[in-house]
């Protein structure tokens, strides 16, 4: 055990820190291994220096070409041109080590900051400030740390998978997977994109929505305790049930000290040490969910080897042979990156609660830890410090294998990434793996050595236990919560319905309203049709794989899926269902009534109008041709000259003596953007 004092300075910003040499911080990681002492310069000066701006351009974007062909020609200048407190600004670059098969990757060395600054201040930024916010909003553009789009590239997602994103908020990478699975017509395959937290659940439906929701689902689950998906018998399996697991887990986030300059004040060595046991939990289950043959990444954006190859190397252990590390060298080529660590030790700084957060930081010592033994002391032993945090026995497990990104390699943030495979299930009735090393470790924790009276088990006490008087008790109180019943077309929209987090699909008499006012012909699923019980004001679309493996019961805590194709409208002349302006490519080829087809110029009129545009101020001719469909809202759609792949369509509502948008500004905004690269001789005029 090896004991001394480092030095911190807490309230220090890094890029003002006299030394960073005697931080807590770096000697932490010079310790480690992690940065080389000869290095430490580099760190700094590039944790000093802002995190370029990085951005994806989806490659199903029917404008994706046109994009890049203005960051190459339109956005770019001469190195001098533009300067920025002080410092040159480069023009956007494309990052080279990114696969041209998964559309294009750029950034912007200046970084956010300066982007925004100068977008008030110069001309040619301030253009392309906007042209990328434009397209952001379209799904064509997704902003995206560099380092944070290796995960995903490496997890190999093909079209037709069944992919599952345990952590999944804020989103980028969810839109990454979405991005291949869309290049599937038949829509066999999807993403779960999961958060523990609801209101970052929410977070992944914006990130999600703007890509479309036909092959995303949103859930809310503890990562360890996600429950599976149904099988074609609406059954719940709850192992091997995804191709591709994405287990970007919750962690310390010290890699990303360029951007957040708070976790570097509360930065402390037990954070890793408090997070080590959920990271595992949570590797576990992504392991027990994943099918025999199938692939997951297991990613932080923290340097701690506590958080990252003790965690890959305990999972091997207690997968017991059924995982191995996957050799990625060879793959995304010009791509800096370190090999995983096989040596490190275990720190341990004690907190005292009477002391001020400064002073306990500069002056408390660390202990080292080398292995696990006798030497810890006992009351730290198998509780704070266990087994799984130490280098691992076996020689054979290759964390060589991981792959550690750091941000003086190629001006980056910091990463950790290990690749997966599984070739057989894990040990288990769940697939759970081979017990904590503690639980038969004659020094370990005595809860380990207990033994239930009541049923034999060893990881509960015995008033915990399902078979105590207690638990009967309290299971018998709770009656069973049986799923909601369909909602009535009158009762949808309604604020006092119970609420509930699951999908019922749309009642027939509902169905029946709806096809008779748009004309909808038979062949439109309507059996897709789900709406949620509670503000049931939208009906969503969902494909057939997704309606089998997660709307066949209620285990998932579903936030949303599918895509908006209905919205309940109400007003003193109309009420039903108006059409929702991201569903209509599913509707307008069965729709017979409610359509006006009209050539280029009427089109262009319906796009201008911004919020409400009188009949008086309208062409006459066109008047007459919404007049016909009296009060209410009709789909507009522009007529091809011979049948094309896409269908351009606007939603509108025709009033008594206007015409009003049902769709928002930054829609109409992209709708006309799109028209801008289309050829206006392929339409009537």
């Amino acid at each position: 055990m090896l004991k001394y004092v480092l030095k911190s300075s807490p309230s220090c910003s890094i890029r003002t820190m006299a030394s960073f040499r005697e931080t807590l911080f770096a000697n932490y990681y010079v310790h480690q291994n992690v940065f080389k002492l000869d290095e430490i310069d580099d760190v700094v000066n590039t944790l000093k220096s802002p995190l370029p701006a990085c951005f994806r351009i989806n490659p199903n974007a029917s404008n994706a070409s046109n994009i890049e062909d203005s960051l190459n020609t339109e956005f770019q200048f001469k190195n001098g041109d533009i300067v920025y407190k002080d410092k040159i600004v480069k023009p956007p670059q494309k990052l080279t080590w990114f696969p041209k098969s998964k559309g294009d990757a750029w950034q912007l060395e200046c970084g956010r900051n300066a982007l925004s600054k100068l977008a008030k201040e110069n001309d040619l930024f301030g253009a392309l400030h906007r042209f990328i916010m434009l397209h952001v909003d379209s799904g064509a553009i997704t902003r995206q740390e560099a380092v944070s789009m290796i995960p995903t590239l490496l997890l190999d997602v093909q079209p037709k998978h069944r992919v599952l994103d345990m952590c999944a908020a804020p989103g980028s990478k969810t839109s990454q997977i979405i991005e291949t699975l869309a290049q599937d017509a038949t829509n066999q395959g999807f993403v779960v994109a999961n958060d523990a937290n609801e209101k970052r659940a929410y977070m992944l439906v914006h990130q999600t929505m703007r890509l479309g929701m036909m092959s995303a689902v949103i859930a809310c689950h503890q990562g360890q305790i996600f429950p599976g998906l149904y099988n074609d018998k609406g059954e719940l399996q709850t192992t091997n049930v995804f191709d591709r697991v994405l287990c970007d887990v919750p962690c310390t986030g010290d890699g990303t000290l360029r951007k957040n300059e708070n976790i570097w004040r509360s930065w402390h060595v037990g954070d890793a040490l408090t997070l080590h046991p959920l990271q595992l939990e949570i590797a576990l289950r992504a392991a027990a969910l994943l099918k025999v043959g199938g692939r997951m990444v297991y990613s932080t954006c923290s340097f701690n080897p506590v958080e990252n190859e003790a965690i890959v190397a305990e999972l091997l252990r207690r997968s017991n042979g059924a995982l191995k590390l996957v050799d990625c060298s060879q793959e995304l080529q010009g791509l800096h990156r370190r090999d995983g660590l096989t040596k490190w030790q275990v720190a341990w700084q004690s907190k005292s609660k009477k002391q001020q957060k400064a002073d306990r930081l500069n002056n408390a010592p660390l202990e080292w830890f080398a292995e696990f033994n006798t030497d810890i002391p006992d009351d730290l032993r198998g509780y704070r410090l266990t087994r799984s945090m130490f280098p691992p026995e076996a020689k054979d497990y290759h964390l060589e294998r991981c792959m550690r990104f750091l941000p003086h390699d190629q001006n980056t943030g910091g990463f950790f990434v290990a690749v997966l495979e599984k070739n057989s299930s894990l040990p288990g009735e769940n697939q759970e793996g081979l017990e904590a090393f503690e639980v038969s470790y004659e020094h370990g924790p005595k809860c380990y050595r207990y033994v239930c009276k009541l049923c034999g088990g060893r990881d509960h006490y015995i008033q915990d236990c399902a078979l105590s008087n207690k638990s009967k008790a309290a299971a018998a109180a709770k009656p069973p919560t049986p799923p909601p019943a369909p909602v009535a077309i009158e009762e949808m929209g309604k604020e006092n319905i119970a609420f509930s987090d699951y999908f019922v699909p749309l009642p027939d008499d509902a169905w029946a309203t709806i096809q008779e006012f748009y004309g909808l012909t038979p062949e439109f699923r309507h059996e897709r049709l789900f709406a949620r019980s509670k503000g049931a004001a939208t009906l969503s679309y969902v494909s057939h794989a997704v309606q089998q493996a997660c709307l066949a019961g209620n285990a998932l805590n579903l936030v949303n899926t599918g895509v908006k194709v209905f919205v309940k409208v109400t007003t003193g002349s109309h009420k039903g269902f108006r059409p929702s302006q991201e569903g209509l490519e599913l509707l307008v080829p069965h729709m017979t009534k409610r359509k006006l087809v009209v050539g280029w110029s009427d089109f262009q009129t319906m796009v201008k109008i911004t919020s409400t545009q009188r009949f008086t101020d309208l062409e006459q001719s066109l008047v007459r041709k919404v007049q016909v469909f009296g009060v209410g809202p009709i789909v507009v759609v522009l007529k091809p000259r011979k049948p094309l792949h896409s269908i351009v369509s606007l939603s509108i509502w025709v009033g008594s003596a206007s015409l009003s948008k049902l769709v928002t500004t930054s829609d109409l905004d992209i709708l006309a953007d799109h028209l801008n690269t289309l050829s206006c001789s392929d339409y009537i005029a």
